[in-house]
């Protein structure tokens, strides 16, 4: 074998630890088509793949139940990348140390780096499905786990392509997965704050800020209309498109302004405060904020310490329906 195909192998164990050494072990003990360097000639003991196989069963029932699918990937943090470095050892042979330990090194990252892509999709779709779609994930893994195997044994040439396609997934999800981590770490600080002194709305300059600085007020009045005065700013995220953005939500005296940011320019669109109807529910350690406005409803998610900025927002919309009945 390879070190092509070490990679492969090293990336089904990023998947699951234990699939691929029962397979590898089963191929070797009752087939002819692999023979395992001498110092792993162990995977294909009957204990070796009776354990394997033990792991392997636990593995796909405990990886399809929602909350106890991430305690599985916790644990599995440092078993992947070590199960990757033995399969990538096993499959390049027996060479000189120095490729073997170049080998073993490769195989342990791309365990890992499997490993950290498939914790951070299933966290996300906890986030976004509320922990409905990840039996669904799991299962597409099992089948990845099991079919690229037998790829990375027989194929190198598909397994090749599969890895450049992986890296350029990896590449896209980088940072995705560093903002996720990093709103949630600030979920989880704002919910403990929140939580020990419940703060008060602070007053800057008249103005009701959350998450958003006092240099940023100038950015978002330059948008705004000459006769409108900003309010209420409150930062966050909104879904669109199926994906969370980074938000600010504007009140003015007249309109509701929505700032979508981006790291190329974003988008900026507003409605009168009389055709907006407002919504607020709290869910565990964030505010889910609902706006319908004509023809679509908007979906905000805020920091909990931000639940006395969103209740004087609703204020200043029930106030502008009060002033619209008496019109």
């Amino acid at each position: 074998m390879n070190l092509i195909q070490a990679l492969g192998l090293s990336m089904t164990a990023g998947l699951s630890a234990f699939l691929p050494i029962f397979l590898i072990g089963c191929i070797s003990r009752f087939t002819d088509w692999i023979t395992l360097p001498e110092n792993y000639q162990f995977l294909q003991y009957e204990g070796v793949i009776a354990a394997a196989g033990i792991l392997a069963l636990l593995e796909f029932f405990a990886d399809k139940i929602p909350a106890v699918d991430h305690f599985w990937d916790a644990t599995q943090t440092f078993i992947r990348p070590i199960a990757g470095i033995i399969l990538a050892v096993a499959a390049v042979g027996d060479v000189n140390p120095g490729f073997t330990l170049f080998a073993g090194i490769l195989g342990g990252g791309m365990a890992g780096a499997v490993h950290t892509s498939k914790s951070t999709v299933r966290l996300m779709s906890t986030s976004s499905t509320a922990g409905i779609l990840n039996p669904v994930l799991s299962l597409v893994e099992d089948v990845m786990a099991f079919v690229g195997t037998f790829l990375a044994l027989f194929s190198p040439w598909i397994t090749l392509i599969v890895i450049i396609l992986f890296f350029l997934f990896f590449i896209w999800l980088l940072p995705k997965f560093g903002g996720f981590f990093i709103f949630r770490f600030k979920v989880l600080l704002s919910w403990i704050r929140w939580k020990l002194t419940k703060p008060m709305i602070k007053m800057k300059e008249g103005l009701y800020r959350y998450g958003v600085s006092l240099s940023k007020i100038g950015t978002i009045e330059k948008n705004l209309e000459h006769s409108e005065t900003v309010q209420t700013v409150i930062g966050g995220q909104i879904w669109l498109q199926r994906q969370k953005k980074n938000v600010w939500l504007v009140c003015t005296s007249e309109k509701l302004w929505v700032f979508v940011r981006g790291l190329f320019g974003g988008k900026i669109w507003s409605y009168p405060l009389d055709n907006v109807v407002n919504c607020h529910v709290e869910q565990g350690m964030t505010v889910q904020y609902n706006v319908t406005v004509p023809d679509q409803m908007l979906s905000f998610e805020f920091l909990k310490t931000a639940t006395p900025y969103i209740a004087h927002l609703d204020q200043l919309i029930l106030d502008q329906e009060a002033r619209t009945r008496l019109v």
